[in-house]
């Protein structure tokens, strides 16, 4: 039998034009004149194509005022290159010239200011928040494993807050039933970062003000605009739409990354989005080149250990020997995966010796061809399958 092909379809792009206008109408709707403007957006591991509308933005607020930041939401992702950020945003390296681009660093508390405390964690956020006159902040919705939904609030509160607040709200989210969780747009998570993201709209003096996408191979689906908490609700609604499939679950699936998934840290979320398509027993295999392997921030600690299952992951939290907890968190949800079934990565970059010391196994990219699977899923980052008959 043929595999059956799961990817993204009956999808509709907007056109360059069309999202350029909404979003020109949207900025000269606002007072930004004179004012200090910083942009807010994601990392190059995030598929939101800012690179489409951008660079005719800039030009349009370089008339109304000369104090122009971007701050890029990197949450505990390594910093991006001046290349890197030229070709998220689209622009120039003249264009450079007239704006402040800063990547974001949760370690670095000389960046970071503090805004109060929530269940005892102290949250701070980027200095530039603090600083700014109007904050735009420019996401994408997909589902998300920990926080249900990305865009929105969790663009400021992990994308630009300090360690100890994304490391306290990743390790939460494994003591809540996935099922209160994933494709939900209102849960648990999402409340912590709603209560959060007040909290620091009080203690600034900035506006706040959201373009909050769906989208996905490098194309806008939607596209709202307005108050963080709204448009955040129908982007999110939106993407439960088009990227939460049901399915029965079978023996095997090939995930086909795209290049936005540098390391296995971006891809793992292609095993926990698949898991729901595969029986007890089967196995995934990843395909991705992976440039980054492992993970440039990350990675020292999970070649340590190694990928292990819940159990062994808790044996070692409490012999304080795995005391990073983004990565435990990390762990852990891949570790609940590895308790069901199997793991390969198929990359040019990550070989066999570096998948023995991560607790997977191996397969040669050019071996693919001749294998067949069950599914193959096209964009797995983005895409979560859910057991149809809700296992």
């Amino acid at each position: 039998m043929p595999s059956k092909i799961i990817s993204l379809n009956n999808i509709h792009p907007l056109s360059t034009d069309a999202v350029m206008k909404k979003v020109e109408r949207f900025i000269k709707s606002l007072n930004i004149k004179n004012r200090k403007v910083l942009f807010i957006c994601e990392d190059i591991t995030r598929s939101t194509p800012i690179n489409l509308f951008f660079p005719r933005l800039l030009q349009y607020v370089h008339t109304q005022t000369n104090d122009i930041a971007v701050l890029f939401a990197l949450g505990t992702h390594r910093s991006m290159t001046m290349e890197e950020m030229i070709e998220k945003l689209g622009i120039s390296r003249r264009q450079t010239q007239y704006i402040q681009l800063i990547n974001h660093d949760a370690l670095d508390d000389k960046q970071l200011v503090a805004v109060g405390k929530v269940c005892n964690v102290i949250f701070k956020v980027n200095s530039a928040i603090a600083d700014a006159d109007i904050v735009i902040g420019i996401s994408n919705s997909l589902p998300h494993k920990v926080m249900g939904f990305s865009g929105g609030p969790k663009l400021i509160c992990i994308g630009t807050g300090n360690k100890d607040f994304i490391d306290y709200s990743h390790w939460l989210s494994n003591s809540i039933s996935e099922s209160r969780v994933v494709a939900q747009v209102n849960n648990p998570m999402r409340d912590l970062l709603n209560r959060v993201f007040k909290m620091l709209q009080d203690e600034v003096k900035a506006d706040f003000f959201s373009i909050n996408f769906v989208s996905a191979q490098e194309k806008i689906l939607a596209a709202y605009m307005g108050d963080f908490f709204r448009v955040y609700q129908a982007a999110a609604k939106k993407s439960r739409q088009l990227f939460i499939k049901k399915i029965v679950p079978r023996n095997s699936v090939l995930a086909i990354l795209d290049d936005k998934s540098l390391d296995f840290w971006q891809a793992s979320k292609a095993v926990y989005n698949c898991v729901g398509a595969i029986g007890k027993g089967g196995f995934i295999v990843v395909r991705g080149l992976l440039p980054d392997k492992i993970s440039p921030v990350h990675g020292k600690i999970i070649e340590k250990y190694g990928y292990q299952k819940r159990a062994k992951l808790r044996k070692l939290i409490a012999e304080g020997k795995l005391n990073d907890v983004v990565v435990a968190s990390h762990m852990m949800r891949v570790g609940k995966c590895l308790e069901r079934i199997k793991v390969f990565i198929s990359s040019e970059n990550i070989d066999a010796d570096l998948c023995r010391r991560v607790n997977f196994s191996y397969i040669d990219p050019l071996k693919i061809r001749n294998m067949k699977f069950d599914y193959i899923v096209h964009n797995p980052v983005d895409i979560t399958l859910i057991n149809k008959y809700g296992d």
